[in-house]
């Protein structure tokens, strides 16, 4: 079990995806380079709240110390966090 879980949901910004896994996890961002992250167990939970355009692949997005990242498909903006915090298996979630 990850010890901690962040739910990102993602509405036709798929183009700031690793930006935003790296801002979590540490790496280069279009913000500049930032640290690492010292927590050495996370998982990235993204809900796809129903984008009409592309957003990147699981494997585009991979990062050190991410124990788990998932892109999940959701239609309509109330349940997307729903579905993120069901999925996740941390007992702390953000």
């Amino acid at each position: 079990m990850a010890l901690l879980s962040v739910i990102i949901t993602c509405y036709n910004q798929g183009q700031y995806l690793k930006d935003a896994v790296n801002s979590i996890n540490g790496g280069m961002t279009s913000l500049g380079l930032l640290d690492k992250q010292t927590l050495q167990d996370i998982e990235i939970i993204i809900v796809n709240d129903g984008s009409s355009e592309k957003i990147p692949e699981t494997k585009e997005l991979r990062a050190e110390n991410v124990r788990r990242i998932d892109i999940l498909q959701n239609t309509g903006k109330p349940n997307a966090l729903n579905v993120g915090i069901n999925e996740a298996r941390a007992s702390t979630i953000t």
